[in-house]
């Protein structure tokens, strides 16, 4: 047991030391956060490309599996400043100009992730990718 938890205590790590070395969570999965949206979009395809998929598939794939995860990320982020741009007050009048300028920088960092990413990496990626555990096989 943790020496600052006692017996009726949960431990919790500290943020970040629960995440692998590819900084998805142990259980495999993958939390977006606004600007790594494009990032994310890429990482799809370059395991479609590693797979064997076509360039074409692999953007389809990026964009099916991610757009609505990522969508949904940036509406909650968006939200959590509602409060702080349409605060009845003095201060409210001052930081609406925050509160617009993060919900356009998340609304455009999505659609540039879901859109232009995936059509980008399609005139971009190779045609085909050794997968990781091909790379240290001898030839």
């Amino acid at each position: 047991m943790p020496s600052g938890a006692s017996q009726g205590e949960k431990s919790v790590a500290p943020r970040g030391e629960d995440k692998d070395e590819t900084g998805g969570n142990p259980d495999g999965r993958v939390e977006p956060c606004g600007d790594d949206d494009a990032m994310i979009a890429v990482e799809m395809m370059v395991s479609k490309l590693e797979e064997g998929a076509d360039k074409v598939t692999a953007a389809t794939f990026a964009y099916t599996s991610t757009a609505f995860p990522m969508l949904t990320g940036t509406l909650v982020t968006i939200a959590g400043f509602v409060p702080v741009g349409f605060a009845a007050s003095s201060a409210g009048e001052y930081c609406f100009t925050l509160f617009a300028v993060v919900a356009i920088a998340l609304t455009a960092s999505w659609f540039v992730a879901v859109l232009f990413t995936p059509l980008t990496g399609v005139f971009i990626l190779p045609d085909k990718l050794k997968g990781h555990s091909q790379q240290n096989q001898p030839a």
